[in-house]
């Protein structure tokens, strides 16, 4: 009795000038992953009758017994492969078999030794969110009350991290970058995160490592990808065997060229199962010796003995603004077939003021109302005008004017349009760039008038 991940079956077809006539056959051969076995059977592992001995056993462990009635309970078909869509029998399922590997842990590490057991745990098949165990829908429910993005893509967000590498690309103030820190909060645990803003200086050695001069000494220092790895195996000696995020905030700020080379190496595709260190980093780091610096000195110690099977507990999560595409560097499909791609679209309605307003004192239903037709109109606007998507009034811009205007209306005394006019006022700050916005032929500024002109025609012409 005992738990396989998967098997794996190729053809073995190596022989010079083979052809398939005269009776020959292809040699096959095949590799299991098993995540457990019954004690009974582990103890004959090392016999050298095993096939014998296996074909006489009777008895099984306590444990192997109690796999037996969870696997009969859940109504498994051992003749085959069988996909289990019902929720409840999946959690109620792993649930008893954690319970079985919780209680049998000792004994595993005993038979197979202390260094294969945690390779193991590494190498973890499970989803990453149901072997933390989180409920899926309160994540996404709390992360939507913070920030105004829709279910549907903090739910993929959440998906793809714990899968693999996710890009984030949107415009300015949509919540990319909060939302990269948020799910990394929820899937990783608090804190088990880093965060780097790209820039053009970055070189390889930013984010792998490499040759630094420090102190008036030329020595090898880690990058930040390598901290990470750190942090990962660190994490796990702890008990913690969780994912660590490296979130690259405006990832087109950096010259991909220049700093990417080993990242394409290492990360060949989002899928975890597919990265591998480039051996050559471990190689340069010891030609330094001595001369190198902390961070660089523990990942040989712990490459050596983990090897590539921390990679599968590391997240790269990144974001791009699309706004400003063209003043920065381009970002071709070698980098972004590395991740999820997740689009963030800016908001059609009001939906984000709404919420923001409910916490507002000192406007009466009717001014909050205004302002909630205001910003759908506007949007509305700018969605139909711009189909490119660059004139966004994002939800960062409408939190920041709220704010502004909460320290206005403590006074008293606005109301109408007049509050309209304070409001969009401190929207135009929100949104930066005097040129951008002061210019009277400007298409965002002609869309801000445009909709409080069409709001204040609609309200005059309902009295």
């Amino acid at each position: 009795m005992g738990l396989v991940t998967d098997v794996t079956l190729d053809a073995i077809h190596n022989f010079k000038y083979w052809r398939e006539d005269n009776g020959k056959h292809w040699i096959i051969r095949w590799r299991m992953r098993i995540l457990w076995l019954d004690g009974e059977i582990r103890k004959i592992l090392k016999e050298t009758n095993f096939v014998e001995q296996m074909n006489s056993i009777n008895n099984l462990s306590n444990n192997g017994r109690k796999l037996g009635e969870i696997l009969d309970k859940g109504h498994f078909n051992v003749q085959g492969n069988t996909c289990m869509e019902n929720p409840e029998l999946i959690s109620n399922t792993w649930n008893g078999i954690k319970e079985i590997l919780k209680s049998d842990k000792n004994d595993m590490e005993r038979i197979y030794g202390n260094e294969k057991g945690q390779e193991a745990s590494f190498n973890n098949s499970e989803p990453v969110h149901a072997v933390i165990n989180i409920n899926l829908s309160d994540v996404v429910r709390n992360i939507q009350s913070k920030l105004f993005i829709n279910y549907d893509d903090i739910l993929k967000t959440i998906n793809a991290a714990s899968f693999g590498n996710f890009l984030l690309v949107g415009p300015p103030g949509t919540g990319k970058t909060t939302l990269a820190m948020e799910v990394a909060e929820h899937i990783g645990g608090r804190g088990n995160y880093m965060i780097r803003t790209a820039n053009s200086l970055w070189f390889r050695r930013d984010v792998v490592g490499g040759e630094t001069l420090e102190g008036g000494s030329i020595k090898w220092c880690a990058g930040f990808l390598i901290r990470a790895y750190n942090k990962v195996v660190e994490g796990f000696i702890n008990g913690k065997a969780t994912p660590f995020f490296v979130i690259i905030d405006e990832l087109n700020r950096a010259d991909v060229d220049k700093a990417f080379g080993e990242f394409f190496t290492i990360f060949r595709s989002p899928d975890p199962d597919d990265w591998r260190m480039d051996p050559g980093i471990l190689e340069e780091a010891e030609s330094y010796g001595n001369s190198v610096d902390d961070e660089a000195r523990k990942f040989i110690q712990y490459y050596k003995k983990y090897g590539d099977a921390p990679l599968k507990l590391l997240r790269i999560a990144g974001t791009m603004n699309v706004v400003d595409m063209r003043n920065l560097f381009m970002v071709g499909e070698a980098l972004l077939r590395r991740f999820i791609v997740i689009r963030l679209e800016c908001p059609t309605d009001a939906g984000d003021l709404s919420m923001l307003l409910r916490e507002l004192s000192g406007l009466d239903d009717k001014d909050k109302k205004l302002l909630e037709q205001f910003v759908a109109g506007l949007r509305g606007e700018l969605n139909n005008k711009d189909k490119k998507g660059s004139l966004c009034v994002s939800p960062g811009v409408v939190k920041m004017a709220i704010k502004l205007l909460k320290a206005s209306i403590s006074g008293g005394g606005l109301h109408g349009e007049k509050l309209l006019d304070e409001f969009i006022n401190y929207m135009k700050l929100s949104m930066g760039g005097i040129d951008y916005i002061s210019s009277r032929t400007n298409k965002l500024s002609i869309a801000l008038e445009s909709a409080k002109k069409n709001l204040i025609n609609e309200s005059r012409g309902g009295r």
